[in-house]
């Protein structure tokens, strides 16, 4: 939508809405993610370019109509704005988005006369703190305004009438009790003195189970013999891609020229020749069934992949929070009995079995939202003496607790229903990986390579986790397939002129593009289309935990032998080494990260900048990243001579600005 159309309520002839409501009274929210190196995400791309581009607003799209005349005074905008960024990560370009419409806002504040009023003062939420924490309490300012403008609007209130805020706790606490429009198909019983409400449901074990207060109750059918045959057929697929294509186009980026399908394993090795279970794997993945177009991608382009959760997590939420319910039961397509006046709509695939929902759909290792965890903490209304939580951050995100844990702990199984996990929870996301291989081996090979890291950590209370897409494929075998799809990275480009200097940064299982440029110009030089001459001065900097754990040292080094890449630093946090060596194979080796081969070779970082050169970055984003940059702006300041860190920042904006600093990070 233009900026007209938002905010000034036109309809789609592009007029004045009949239904536009007073002056100021309607609060915008808005809500803007800063992505890439500061871009605004593709939903609101248009709004964004169309807001920038404005000089005043306007009752027209030509942006000049007279507005001066009382009947086309325009109206006092109130408006409050959440950004969505990570300080930590991406330092230089921090909630920008957030920041530019903020600003945008009071500029043509004061050059229309129309006056943009902020309700809030500009948030910022922080995805390398705790960002739903932000959220959290940015909706309770959201509340405690409208309660307030209400409140002014109408002071002679009803005393029976409730706060909002008060409704809003209550909520929270309990969800068994609810109104209903069918009371001959509920049961209301009895609990200590708390009232359970009991639907009939043929999916339940025992014909009924707990309908929610706050959510559209879900009938669940008996499977039907067709059901039961075709998970048991042999060749059947177990995804979701033949029954409901749907819901990986819905979760899948919008990509016109690249589909979701799914993909043979070929191979899945692991890098480390000791075969530690933490060491980088790589996993091969055919492209014989794609056509030529299909197949087609570029050195830098991403390979999506969409999970599901693993057997055991899944099955524990089955046997002992949805212990009242079949497995196998289908989530009807029919409409079920009103329970509530709710106007949420069920956001998974309707048609499937409870437990394919549990699997594909819904994210089981979530940290649950502040929200959901006030709502499981004051469910069961026996459990007084257990320790509140009233530090989210601390209690739950930072030690990574999940429903399950927090549903046992308050023993809250028995008062909440299936749908307050599937309307809280969030969906089970397909997840991002940079393609280790090049596309000049398609013709060759026919397949393409992801690297990935095995994730598995302990958390502070002592509880094993596994990452959810990585745990996937590493128990993937050989001739299995996965639902991916191929999407397109053009920021993340190698320059189309080959003399051009690059400088390659990576740390980890960021090595995976960097080993795509590397075969990329290997491969031009192996088949005479290009010699060492024909590309300029490249520099690779690269960081490993052990020397086990460097990847691709071989092709390092046909690289270097090749004339294809100039110069190669390595760094490994526990090498033997105590001081830079350079092995026969003309790899310069450091002990320590990254960061330290940087700050020993900066001066070659430097040259490369001053010459134009591009410089690409892949790794982990709050760690990594947010070192790399920190070093980055250092080797600036020291060789460019610059007086100030500000100074040094600035220049590499610019770089950032002209694409000649390209990041390829994520968590």
């Amino acid at each position: 939508p233009t900026v007209q159309h938002l905010l000034l309520g036109w309809d789609d002839t592009e007029k004045r809405s009949s239904s536009t409501v007073d002056d100021g009274a309607v609060l915008y929210l808005f809500l803007l993610s800063t992505t890439g190196v500061g871009e605004p995400t593709a939903s609101a791309k248009p709004f964004y370019k169309d807001l920038m581009s404005m000089e005043r607003l306007a009752l027209d799209d030509n942006n000049h109509e007279d507005i001066n005349h009382d009947n086309d005074k325009l109206p006092s905008i109130r408006y409050a704005i959440f950004g969505l960024g990570n300080k930590v990560a991406h330092p230089n370009h921090y909630n920008v988005i957030g920041k530019q419409v903020e600003a945008k806002f009071q500029q043509l504040s004061s050059s229309t006369s129309s006056q943009f009023q902020a309700a809030l003062p500009l948030t910022l939420g922080d995805d390398g703190d705790c960002i739903d924490d932000d959220f959290d309490k940015w909706q309770d300012q959201v509340v405690d305004y409208i309660t307030t403008r209400n409140r002014e609007q109408k002071p002679k209130q009803s005393e029976n009438e409730e706060p909002l805020q008060e409704k809003k706790s209550k909520d929270e606490g309990a969800t068994a009790a609810t109104t209903t429009k069918d009371a001959t198909s509920a049961t209301h019983v009895e609990d200590n003195g708390q009232e359970r409400n009991l639907w009939e449901c043929p999916g339940a074990r025992w014909g009924k189970r707990l309908a929610s207060g706050k959510y559209p109750f879900l009938r669940l059918e008996l499977p039907s013999e067709h059901d039961t045959t075709r998970q048991q057929h042999p060749h059947h697929h177990y995804d979701l891609l033949d029954s409901h294509p749907e819901w990986y186009h819905n979760s899948s980026v919008e990509d016109s020229e690249t589909k979701v399908c799914r993909f043979q394993v070929l191979n899945r090795r692991n890098l480390n020749p000791n075969g530690a279970a933490n060491g980088l794997c790589e996993m091969e993945l055919s492209l014989s069934h794609l056509g030529p177009h299909e197949a087609a991608y570029t050195t830098g382009d991403h390979f999506v992949v969409f999970p599901r959760n693993a057997d055991f997590l899944v099955e524990s939420y089955e046997q002992q929070l949805l212990c009242e319910l079949n497995p196998q039961a289908i989530v009807s397509t029919t409409q079920a009995p009103c329970v509530n006046e709710s106007p949420l709509c069920y956001r998974y695939p309707k048609g499937i079995s409870l437990h394919d929902t549990l699997s594909f759909c819904v994210d089981l290792s979530a940290v649950p939202s502040p929200q959901f965890v006030r709502q499981i903490v004051n469910s069961n209304p026996h459990n007084n003496s257990k320790a509140k939580i009233d530090d989210y951050k601390e209690q739950v995100a930072s030690c990574r607790r999940t429903a399950l844990d927090l549903v046992l702990e308050y023993e809250a199984a028995p008062y909440l229903a299936l749908e307050d996990y599937l309307y809280n929870l969030p969906p089970l996301l397909p997840r991002y990986y940079s393609i280790a291989s090049s596309p000049y081996t398609i013709e060759t090979k026919q397949s393409l390579l992801l690297t990935y890291r095995p994730v598995r950590y302990m958390t502070s209370q002592g509880h094993m986790r596994e990452g959810v897409c990585t745990s996937f494929m590493n128990h993937l075998t050989d001739g299995s397939t996965i639902v991916g799809q191929i999407r397109h990275n053009p920021g993340f480009r190698l320059p189309e002129d080959p003399q051009v200097p690059i400088a390659m940064i990576a740390g980890g299982c960021g090595v995976a593009p960097i080993r795509s440029m590397l075969e990329e110009r290997l491969v031009m030089v192996q088949r005479h289309e290009k010699t060492a001459q024909d590309y300029g001065k490249s520099i690779l900097f690269l960081g490993f935990r052990d020397p086990d754990d460097v990847a691709y040292r071989e092709l390092i080094q046909d690289c270097l032998s090749a004339g294809s890449l100039g110069e190669a630093y390595v760094s490994t946090d526990a090498s033997p080494v105590t001081a830079q060596q350079t092995d026969g194979n003309d790899i310069s080796w450091h002990c320590g990260n990254v960061t330290t081969g940087i700050q020993a070779h900066g001066q070659a970082l430097w040259q490369n900048f001053e010459q134009g050169g591009h410089t690409y970055v892949c790794g982990g984003a709050r760690n990594f990243g947010a070192a790399v940059g920190a070093q980055v702006v250092e080797v600036i300041q020291k060789y460019g001579n610059m007086s100030s860190v500000e100074d040094a920042t600035a220049y590499l904006r610019t770089m950032i600005a002209d694409g000649r600093f390209q990041e390829d990070l994520a968590n």
